[in-house]
């Protein structure tokens, strides 16, 4: 009986892993890559990007800086049909005297006004989170993680 119970449990297990299992295919993708494998993966999006990220640093006065060029990937990408959503980190300094001051010392704010503008829906985390993660999730097949915001000492 005992074996007949660990056969059955084994089976099971065999069955379950092979029915819910999948393989996954995962690159580690040096500092020197970053830029080109996720405007890679921007431009190849076929139905959605999400990603929060944060700190996006477009800076109007450096069109062909890398971090533009990949939020122009993601202006693009919705423009074409993608299901374009961004999150970004507040970093709102709340200890500011007024709103104003508080608005220019987020980091994100030039960023998230851009990607407005093009019609991106992109969101502030609330004041009580802190987003530090750097994720990208492309046609919910392809995952970017890592350490580098989209600003250009990140970049370069």
């Amino acid at each position: 009986m005992l074996n007949r119970t660990v056969g059955l449990a084994f089976g099971i297990i065999l069955i379950s892993s092979i029915a819910f299992g999948f393989q996954v295919e995962a690159e580690n993708i040096s500092s020197s890559k970053y830029f080109e494998t996720p405007l890679n993966e921007i431009n190849s999006a076929k139905t959605s990007i999400t990603m929060a990220m944060y700190l996006i640093s477009v800076l109007p006065e450096q069109p062909d800086a890398q971090p533009s060029q990949l939020v122009n990937a993601l202006i693009k990408a919705k423009e074409r049909g993608v299901d374009v959503k961004v999150i970004l980190d507040q970093n709102i300094d709340f200890e500011s005297e007024t709103n104003d001051d508080a608005l220019y010392s987020n980091k994100n704010q030039q960023a998230y006004e851009y990607l407005r503008k093009n019609n991106i829906p992109v969101f502030f985390d609330t004041a009580d989170v802190y987003t530090h993660s750097k994720t990208i999730i492309i046609d919910n097949e392809t995952v970017i993680l890592g350490s580098a915001n989209w600003s250009k000492a990140a970049l370069t």
